[in-house]
This record gives structure tokens, C-alpha cells and sequence, in this order.
């Protein structure tokens, strides 16, 4: 985190002028933000980027001269600064586009008000946002890629080895649990991300093959309304089937889901997907609850459970990755370098959840080795 004093100074960039100034007014009201400039399309989002050094950039996708996604980039590229997407529509084409944004670079993403005046709740959690995406420090991104310091040294791929070693042995099974009558791999993968994840899990599953051998099941943290479209961007930019989760869907290598907004996403012991509707509020008060899910996983396949957990504010999922441990499965996290928000994952390596903790550019390739193929499944016992 950064530790700032004073206000979190913010550009907005924004075509329309009258949501622009509306949106001033809501950040003026609260003491700790200042609107620092205006920008009306990318170009002007760019420079006044440069020139004034916000803390934060608020970021409409669609503007004249330069769109978003170029100007997020750019500045990505030259004054790295955290930008909030604000979309004016949560599905169809805008919608796919504001994931396309977080690829780029946007740390975090909401639906534009569409009352006015704005709601006071929506106000307060808007506002409590920017000051929070204030204090996140974020990398230089050069030609797409996040990029720290200086490139590896010849000694990172043996670094690289020894780490997914260590996890490919603490992932095997034993010869009782694979008497159990299970096949040996025939695991499922529990991930949970929110602040930065969308971006870190088109990451991983374009790394992850066609015939990858275990169902995929995803807690991601968003606005409300977002989920579908992240399982209709997510299914485009990799190879997998990737969708909305739905009662009863059964669980198939191959086959990843997405947890729907306002309900739990749980896996039971037929190894099918139940949508909980019940009224228990988990500790950290996120519906879908990565922890729920994660625990869910632990209760009905043990060590077959492989949970990880991604970037994100928080500390949800730290307790479900601990109870996958705790069942003999397999644990990993993704590491600070990497982290847009280095909270959920830290909160489960404080809770000793795992003990692998690894960069996000090898946690596609860990999956595979501790999972395998469906072709590397058959005739397996």
C-alpha cells in the first residue's frame, strides 16, 4: 500500500460533459477526494495523466480521437496510475470491452450511475473506492506486459523448476486415496480473485490447454451484473468452454464456470455445481464467497480439491484454502510481484494455507503438472 497524505487527487475521462460534472460533484462531496482535471476523450486523458500525476483515473471506454483501451494502455505504458473503469452498460459489447480494459491495465471496474442524483449508498461506495485504488501502487506495462525491475536472470528458470517441483510432489497422491475408486487427476480447481483478478485469470486459462484435465470453478469479486459478461470475455480469449455457473451443472474436466452474482457457488459430492440461496452471510460478507466455495471443494473431494487463490483486497478465501489444505489438497497463491492487491493472498499465507506461493506467469503451467491431460488420464487407474 501506499501511504498517502491529503486528498486522492483524480482525473476523470469522460466524453459526455454532464456525467463528467455529475461526477465531479459526487467525488467533491467527500473530503478526502479532489478532481484534479477533466479529460473529454483519450488523447486529453493521456497528457493530463503526465501532467498532473493523479493518484486516480476514471476511465470511460468509449471516447473520441484515442478510445479507453489506448489511453489505459498508453498510460500504463508511460505514468503508470491506477484507472477505475466506469461502463455505461454491464453486458454486450461495452461490457466485454471494460474486461478488455482490466487486460490493459485498469485495476478496478464499475457500472456508471444511471440515477440522478446519485444514490447516497452508491456515492459512499464509489467514493470509498477511489480513495482505496489511492493507496494501490501499480507496475509499468510495456507492449501488454507487466513489467518490475530489470529482466530475469539465467538462474529464474531454475528458480522456476524448483518451485513447481516442490508443488508437483506435494500434489501427488497417495496409493490409498487413489484406491478410493477416483482416477488419479480427476482433481477440480477452485480459484478466487478479486481487486486485479480478471486480468490474472485470462492469464491463466489461455495458458491452460484444450484437453486440460480437471473443471475449473471461479469466485471472482464484481459489481453486480458483471459475472455473465466475465464468462463471455473469458470464453473468447481462451480455449476452454467458459461459463456462467448454473444448479446442477455437472462437473467436467474441460469445463470452467463462473459464480453468478447474489448467490453461493458450491460443488457437492456428485460433483455438480449447487447455486446456495440460503441467508448465511460468510465473516467477510461476499455472496458469491470464494471461502464457501473452496470449503466446498474440501468437504466433497479432499485431496483431489486444488484451491488457489488470486490478487485481490481482502482476506476471502483464506479460510477455504485452509480447509483444502487440511483435506489434503493442493494449495497455491499468487505472489506480491505480481499482485495488483497483495491482501486475499496474503491473508492465506499469514493463515498458513499454503505453501506455495508463486508468480502469476506460473500458475497456469503448475496447474497442468499437478493436474495433467485428459489424454495423460486415460488408461490411468
Amino acid at each position: 500500500m501506499i501511504r498517502r497524505h491529503g486528498p486522492a487527487e483524480v482525473l476523470i475521462a469522460e466524453d459526455s460533459e454532464l456525467f463528467a460534472e455529475a461526477l465531479r460533484e459526487v467525488f467533491e462531496r467527500d473530503s478526502g477526494i479532489m478532481v484534479v482535471g477533466i479529460a473529454i476523450n483519450g488523447l486529453e486523458a493521456v497528457r493530463l495523466t503526465a501532467l498532473l500525476r493523479p493518484n486516480v483515473v476514471t476511465m470511460d471506454v468509449k471516447m473520441p480521437l484515442m478510445d479507453g483501451l489506448e489511453a489505459i494502455e498508453t498510460i500504463m505504458a508511460q505514468t503508470p496510475t491506477p484507472v477505475l473503469v466506469l461502463s455505461s452498460d454491464e453486458r454486450g459489447p461495452t461490457g466485454e470491452l471494460s474486461f478488455e480494459a482490466l487486460r490493459r491495465g485498469a485495476v478496478e471496474l464499475r457500472l456508471k450511475p444511471t440515477a440522478w442524483p446519485v444514490p447516497v449508498e452508491q456515492q459512499r461506495e464509489l467514493c470509498e473506492l477511489v480513495k482505496f485504488l489511492a493507496t494501490v501502487p501499480v507496475v509499468r506495462h510495456m507492449a501488454g506486459h507487466r513489467h518490475r525491475g530489470a529482466p530475469p536472470t539465467t538462474s529464474a528458470p531454475v528458480e522456476r523448476e524448483r518451485r513447481l517441483a516442490g508443488l508437483v510432489a506435494s500434489s501427488e497422491l497417495s496409493a490409498a486415496e487413489r484406491a478410493t475408486g477416483e482416477r488419479q487427476g480427476a482433481k477440480v480447481v477452485g480459484i478466487v480473485a478479486s481487486t486485479g483478478g480478471p486480468a490474472a485469470l485470462a492469464s491463466i486459462l489461455e495458458g491452460l490447454p484444450k484437453d486440460f484435465g480437471a473443471p475449473v470453478v471461479i469466485v471472482q469479486h464484481l459489481a453486480p451484473g458483471f459475472a455473465s459478461t466475465l464468462a463471455e470475455w473469458l470464453d473468447r480469449v481462451c480455449s476452454l468452454r467458459v461459463r456462467l455457473a448454473e444448479e446442477n451443472a455437472e462437473l467436467r474436466a474441460g469445463d470452467v464456470w463462473v459464480a453468478p452474482d447474489g448467490c453461493h457457488t458450491l460443488v457437492t459430492a456428485g460433483r455438480r455445481l449447487h447455486l446456495a440461496t440460503d441467508s448465511t452471510t460468510p465473516p467477510d460478507n461476499h455472496r458469491p464467497s470464494g471461502s464457501r466455495m473452496l470449503e466446498s471443494l474440501a468437504r466433497t473431494v479432499g485431496p483431489y480439491a486444488v484451491g488457489v487463490v488470486l490478487t485481490g483486497m481482502g482476506a476471502d478465501g483464506a479460510s477455504g484454502l485452509l480447509e483444502v489444505m487440511s483435506a489434503g489438497g493442493t494449495t497455491l497463491v499468487q505472489d506480491q510481484e505480481s499482485s495488483v492487491v497483495w491482501g486475499m493472498p496474503q491473508a492465506a499465507v499469514k493463515c498458513k494455507a499454503t505453501r506455495h506461493v508463486l508468480p502469476l506467469t506460473d500458475i497456469a503451467v503448475a496447474l497442468v503438472r499437478c493436474v495433467g491431460t485428459t489424454a495423460s488420464h486415460r488408461g490411468t487407474p
